[in-house]
């Protein structure tokens, strides 16, 4: 456990808006590295669906970063980058699942695209 948990609060409280700045960043850049791949959608509307994902991702990555850095810091080098990286792993595919599930609640992509995409994204990963 984090023994202190208004050091937790105090440090969420620190980061929120570089947390912000990095996620809109991120849906800004993916947005413009797809647009041109993406048929039927205005930006603005991409930059929307970019915007929805990447709050869900960065919202878990600032939440969990601290309690990963706390759980990691008495670990060895090479099991704490381990345990890093597979959490980072982890925490972007939840994030984006999340996301995704959003937009698909929405009605912006169909349910079945949903699943499709992440069952081929995980049988490339292996």
């Amino acid at each position: 456990m984090i023994p202190a948990t208004l050091m937790y609060l105090e440090q969420l409280r620190r980061t929120w808006k570089r947390v912000l700045g990095v996620t809109v960043g991120v849906a800004l850049t993916s947005s413009i590295l797809s647009f041109s791949r993406t048929k039927g959608t205005t930006f603005p509307t991409l930059v929307g669906y970019q915007l929805i994902i990447s709050v869900c991702v960065g919202t878990l990555f600032w939440v969990q970063g601290p309690l990963i850095k706390f759980y990691c810091q008495r670990l060895r080098p090479i099991p704490r980058w381990t345990f890093r990286l597979v959490s980072a792993a982890a925490t972007l595919n939840l994030g984006v699942l999340i996301g995704m599930t959003i937009l698909a609640s929405m009605g912006a992509l169909p349910w079945s695209l949903l699943w499709t995409i992440f069952w081929r994204a995980s049988c490339r990963q292996r």
